[in-house]
């Protein structure tokens, strides 16, 4: 996990982001790169902010894993789409995981 001088040099650069949000997204990046998918390693894309503009120029990969689950557990429910070989998780700027499976 990035040290608190890692986060404020991200946040200098990214004003309009929350900290508790970079906080968050981050451990669950972490969190995915240090357990992978059975031992597996997995590619995973998180996008902070501006969720809609991402959600317009993008299109789903697959059935998104979030769908149905209230806001609060999405972010659960992302870490648990690790089953998946490959992730992009679209995080608005508030913090609230929008979707979860998508390509550009």
């Amino acid at each position: 996990m990035p040290n608190a001088a890692h986060l404020d040099d991200i946040l200098t650069k990214a004003a309009w982001c929350r900290r508790d949000v970079l906080d968050s997204t981050l451990g669950l990046a972490c969190a995915i790169a240090r357990e992978g998918s059975e031992g597996r390693p997995i590619g995973t894309l998180f996008t902070i902010g501006r969720a809609d503009d991402v959600l317009q120029s993008s299109r789903p990969l697959i059935l998104d894993p979030l769908a149905g689950h209230a806001p609060h557990l999405a972010l659960a429910a992302a870490a648990a789409s690790r089953a998946l070989d490959i992730i992009a998780v679209v995080v608005s700027q508030t913090g609230v995981v929008r979707v979860c499976g998508r390509v550009p």
